[in-house]
Formats: structure tokens, sequence, C-alpha cells
């Protein structure tokens, strides 16, 4: 991503939105790891009304393990320095740290879920080592991922 024509655009956009009575809103990285080299936060902050914080697929099954798809705080499991960021808690104080009010910040929500296939039948639960994505959905057609009916239908 490009940092500074992004905040040039934003810029671009707040001042003819403003004219128009309009909100300016972005959905954006949420994990440090992502938005540290993304974004440069202290000016994009200027210009957004609301700033859409994407907490979610912070794990899934491009991974070697099962992890929550959107976990509130750090688990058990992320035990790098990497993995230690992708958590909603980490993910908002860092926006915060970098000068996002929070009155300014409104939390991602995923209605959906991730799947994996599990390398042992023995080994299950968080932090079980898998072997790639779970089967498609019967209405989402995606390997690892299933939508809102489709997590309810496995109840």
């Amino acid at each position: 991503m490009d940092r500074e024509n992004f905040v040039t655009l934003l810029a671009d956009l707040r001042e003819e939105f403003s004219k128009r009575g309009l909100l300016l809103a972005a959905a954006v990285a949420a994990a440090e790891s992502s938005a540290s080299i993304s974004y440069n936060i202290p000016e994009v902050v200027k210009y957004l009304d609301f700033i859409n914080l994407m907490t979610y697929d912070l794990h899934g099954p491009w991974e070697s393990r099962t992890g929550h798809n959107a976990p509130l705080y750090i688990g058990p499991h992320d035990n790098t320095t990497n993995k230690m960021q992708l958590n909603v808690n980490s993910s908002i104080n860092y926006w915060l740290s970098q000068g996002a009010p929070a009155w300014k910040i409104m939390l991602g929500v995923a209605f959906y879920g991730r799947s994996f296939t599990l390398r042992s039948n023995n080994e299950h639960g968080v932090g079980a080592p898998t072997s790639g994505p779970g089967q498609a959905g019967q209405y989402t057609y995606e390997s690892g991922f299933l939508g809102y009916n489709e997590v309810n239908m496995l109840e």
C-alpha cells in the first residue's frame, strides 16, 4: 500500500465530502504487523469520521495450527511477536497508541467461521496441528470458510 498517497486520497475525499455533508470511513487492517506498514495512522485519522478495524481473519486455515478467527485476547499458542498482535485487544490498543481517537474506532465483527482439516483426530481444539482448510460449505463453496448460516447448521 502506498502510505502517503493514501493520506492524500483521504484529504481530497474529506474536502469534497465535507462540502456535501458526507461522512468518510475506511475499513482498515487492524493488527500492528499490517497497519504499521500500510498506514500513516496519525495522518489517516485526521480525515476519517470512523475507522472500521478489520479485527477478523487474524487466524485461519492458511496457518499450520487452528486458531480463533477473531480472538479477543492473546491465546496460549500465540508465542511469537507477530502472533501476540493478532487479537482484538492488541489491535485496538495499537491504533489508540498511534493517535486514533477512541470515539472514531468501530470494531469489525465476522459473521462467518473459518474451518480446518486436522492432521490427527487425536489432537483437536485451539492450537491443534492442521493439514489445510476444512471442507467447503454447502452454500459458500469455499474451503475453510463457513457463512453464518452454515455455522448455525453445525449445531
